[in-house]
């Protein structure tokens, strides 16, 4: 059998502390970094979001534009 395909998960979060515990704790709990928290102006000019891969290989942000 195949794995399943990965997937892109996306959280809205309250703000920019939010998004940097969401980021510290992935980390902790085993995810790899696929982007530290910061100011992604490419998106837009107050999107504020980091990334993880997760355990099973999904990209998994939490995001906030402020």
């Amino acid at each position: 059998m195949r794995p399943p395909a990965a997937r892109t998960w996306r959280f809205a979060a309250p703000d920019r502390k939010a998004v940097d515990e969401f980021h510290r704790q992935g980390i902790r709990a085993g995810a790899k970094d696929n982007g530290k928290p910061g100011v992604r102006s490419e998106y837009a000019p107050d999107y504020y979001g980091a990334f993880l891969i997760d355990l099973d290989g999904n990209n998994v942000e939490a995001v906030c534009m402020s």
